[in-house]
């Protein structure tokens, strides 16, 4: 097989429950050149819910009968095992997202704003950033909102 010309197999914009869970996924499956990239910090905009504020879908602190957390991000992890408690608020979601993005060992770059992303002629896409241009086979749009 041709070595890609491109540095990176994915890049995902957003590191909220969405860019966090596609990392993980892809840690699982072994691929290693990917990079998660946001303009805050991981689950930001978790943290900025105000505190009264919870998860309507409740989690649950145990897997009875097989059945998964909904608010999970993994099938190994739960923020209500984590917190101890079925509604978690978003700063505790946004650091149940932290906490995996550091178990997992995902490779998180924050501080960086994706400001256009443009397919390349030859296959795969530019992402620009206020850093610089990355280039990456594939893109997963994890972040809310639209680009514009």
């Amino acid at each position: 097989m041709a070595q890609s010309s491109v540095p990176y197999d994915v890049v995902i914009v957003g590191a909220g429950a969405a860019g966090v869970g596609f990392g993980v996924v892809l840690k699982e499956l072994g691929l290693e050149r990917f990079v998660i990239l946001e303009r805050h910090q991981v689950g930001a905009s978790f943290s900025r819910w105000p505190e009264e504020m919870h998860l309507i879908t409740p989690s649950f602190p145990s897997h009875g009968f097989g059945l998964l957390d909904l608010n999970a991000v993994t099938r190994q992890t739960s923020p209500a095992v984590a917190f101890r408690r079925e509604h978690v608020n978003g700063q505790q979601y946004a650091e149940y997202l932290q906490r995996v993005a550091s178990h997992f060992d995902l490779p998180v770059h924050t501080g960086i704003e994706v400001q256009r992303i443009e397919p390349l002629s030859g296959g795969g896409f530019a992402i620009h950033t206020d850093l610089g241009e990355l280039r990456s086979r594939f893109v997963v749009w994890g972040r809310r909102g639209i680009m514009t």
